[in-house]
């Protein structure tokens, strides 16, 4: 066994008051460091396509993105790297029902950013424009006629290039977490297979695709535990009759945690193995199959429930565990 602790917190309080939704929130708090992960082999994944599999090289395609988003750059000079990564891993994502939330994010803000450049870009053709000019320098090598024109045309692209410099931060923020949460999912699926199988097979009550939303996160804690190192979340609730991570309920007690209104979602710490992430889908697997039994098992339990999920006769806590090991709980 390895040396971890796990919680789970179920607001039973809010199920008793609302009677129509139950959160349980699952993390996984460990005490070590988030363990940097050995990707260097070439991932094969297969596809319904007819070209066959695609063939998925982390080193090529991901150290390039990963010493960018490290290295100081200039915003004006686009980074075709991004383009190979989201071009390549995006159109996967949308065929699995298990998805990589983080490169949502960085494909809408990437898509952001490069529309503010080609506008900052037309500003600065006509002109000895680049990212570094400064105003002094553009009044001097300008070939404006009038002052007047200079001082408008420069406050144009001053207002641009901030404009610019925000969606950019914005955009590149978002590349480590995508690339951790890809990295994740495929050491996941390396690890159990067959449980990556079912988490995308899953139908939502109403009948329609159940989505899991998978994020990695730069901080990842629970706002009633501050000293806590938390290495992955899961987060489930009924609400409407149907399976969501964006009720009422969840946004209220966890307003900082991203959710999906007719979906699951899991959170990890960067850089999270396919392990950690077996164990928060085991929680979920657990519960989507066996709801009703859950909230059965804590109407049971009463004040005897042990807050965390992991008690000796915790049926969620020993599907965390079994997936852990490798094992489909049922």
């Amino acid at each position: 066994m390895r040396n971890q602790f796990y919680i789970l917190i179920s607001h039973f309080l809010v199920f008793l008051f609302l009677g129509i939704n139950l959160p349980i929130l699952s993390a996984q708090l460990l005490p070590r460091q988030p363990k940097m992960v050995d990707y260097t082999d070439l991932f094969t994944i297969k596809t319904e396509e007819d070209d066959g599999p695609i063939q998925f090289d982390p080193t090529r395609e991901m150290d390039d993105l990963l010493r960018f988003a490290q290295a100081r750059v200039d915003p004006m000079k686009r980074n075709l790297k991004t383009d190979q990564f989201i071009n390549r891993y995006f159109p996967y994502s949308e065929t699995r029902l298990m998805k990589n939330g983080d490169i949502y994010y960085l494909k809408f803000y990437y898509e952001k950013y490069l529309n503010t450049l080609t506008e900052c870009l037309d500003i600065a053709r006509n002109q000895p424009l680049e990212f570094i000019t400064s105003r002094r320098d553009f009044f001097k090598h300008s070939t404006m006629e009038t002052r007047k024109e200079k001082r408008i045309y420069w406050r144009k692209f001053d207002k641009k290039r901030n404009e610019l410099i925000a969606h950019f931060f914005e955009f590149r923020q978002y590349i480590i977490p995508a690339i951790s949460t890809e990295i994740s999912m495929i050491l996941q699926e390396e690890h159990l297979p067959a449980l990556t199988y079912s988490m995308n097979q899953m139908e939502n009550l109403d009948q329609s695709p159940l989505e899991v939303m998978i994020y990695s996160n730069r901080e990842l804690g629970l706002p009633e535990r501050k000293d806590s190192r938390i290495a992955g979340l899961s987060i489930i609730s009924k609400c409407d009759n149907v399976f969501t991570s964006g009720s009422p309920a969840v946004r209220n007690a966890y307003p900082g945690l991203r959710g999906s209104n007719k979906g699951l979602t899991v959170h990890l710490r960067l850089f999270e193995d396919g392990v950690t992430l077996s164990h928060e889908l085991g929680h979920l697997y657990y519960l989507y199959h066996k709801w009703e039994e859950y909230v059965e098992y804590i109407q049971r339990k009463g004040k005897n429930y042990e807050p965390g999920g992991h008690g000796p006769d915790d049926p969620s806590g020993l599907a965390a565990r079994m997936t852990e090991e490798g094992k489909m709980p049922f």
